[in-house]
């Protein structure tokens, strides 16, 4: 295989026919002979990249029972949600935990912090790291001002962080081992990340001296007391707050028809999934055809199925789960 550079750009003989990869697929190659971001190119020609690929061994007429999720896949929120928990959380740590009564003033920054980035309890940073748990340098951020690479290297001595550091909270780890570094798992935590960052910012630049972990707690302990106000504006103003889905109820009128049962396991409150379930809001959540269950038990049977039993509503006949 012959092999050449035209730019930054490698171009591959393909096979005998002596032309570089870019002329045979040019599809693969942006106007200006820069590999597009996202073409994979290892795939065949034909292959649409835009197109859903389904895994082979999954063969949905063998599923009878779907179960749900609430928040964030049934009950869609608008951006609406993500300043009201910002907020609610920063009036908590201003009224509260009696922080700097200019922190009321700091207004949520969305876009800042996204689902997916690390925050290092101990350091207080923010960060990026990917599966190979290197960091992104670049991404690695105190407060809302970015840190210097050499800064970040000086720090953690390396450009990969041990996976003991990064999962210290793991299930086999010892009670005493202190939680080190957390992921923005929930797109819940995200306006509470930015309320942590925003806070921290704060006290950078005003020379206030402040420890990272207790900062962390003290956010996330606002932020989360919060919950039951915010659950209890919310069921009073669903419509602000959930995105209206059209397409949920034909998708359950789809498994109902093919014989699927359905049902709800949400932590939330369940005065709210009644309320959607009941309300003339029922169509944005697919409320008419999901019932909530709080914790599932092993097994569901036809005495359980019934709101006085278990605040279960199964879709169809009474079911079983081993």
């Amino acid at each position: 295989m012959k092999v050449s550079f035209r730019r930054n750009v490698a171009l591959f003989a393909w096979r005998e026919s002596g032309k570089p990869f870019w002329k045979n697929y040019p599809q693969y190659i942006q106007p200006g002979l820069e590999p597009h971001p996202y073409r994979p190119k290892k795939l065949p020609p034909d292959v649409n990249i835009e197109a859903v690929f389904a895994c082979n061994e999954l063969d949905l007429k063998e599923v009878n029972v779907y179960g749900f999720d609430y928040d964030y896949t049934l009950a869609c929120y608008k951006p609406s949600m993500d300043y009201l928990l910002y907020n609610l959380g920063r009036d908590t740590l201003v009224k509260k935990l009696k922080y700097p009564d200019s922190i009321s003033k700091l207004d949520y920054r969305p876009g800042f912090a996204v689902r997916g980035l690390h925050y290092d309890i101990e350091k207080g940073l923010l960060l990026k790291i990917d599966s190979f748990l290197q960091i992104q340098l670049g991404s690695v951020y105190r407060g809302l001002s970015p840190v210097p690479n050499e800064e970040v290297l000086r720090l953690y001595r390396n450009k990969t962080i041990p996976i003991d550091y990064v999962e210290s909270h793991g299930r086999h780890q010892p009670a005493f081992v202190k939680l080190k570094m957390i992921q923005l798992a929930d797109l819940f935590s995200v306006p509470e990340m930015g309320l942590l960052c925003n806070v921290a910012e704060y006290f950078e630049k005003n020379h206030i001296e402040y420890h990272p972990e207790i900062l962390f707690r003290d956010v996330k302990k606002s932020v989360q007391s919060s919950h039951s106000i915010m659950h209890n504006i919310v069921e009073n103003n669903v419509t602000d707050y959930l995105e209206q889905n059209s397409t949920i109820q034909t998708y359950f009128e789809g498994l109902i028809k093919a014989g699927k049962k359905l049902f709800l396991v949400t932590n939330s409150p369940f005065r709210d999934q009644d309320a959607h379930r009941r309300g003339p809001e029922a169509k944005m959540v697919g409320g008419k055809y999901v019932g909530v269950r709080w914790q599932l038990p092993s097994k569901l049977d036809s005495s359980m199925c019934d709101v006085g039993a278990c605040g279960l509503w199964p879709v169809g006949p009474a079911f079983e789960i081993a």
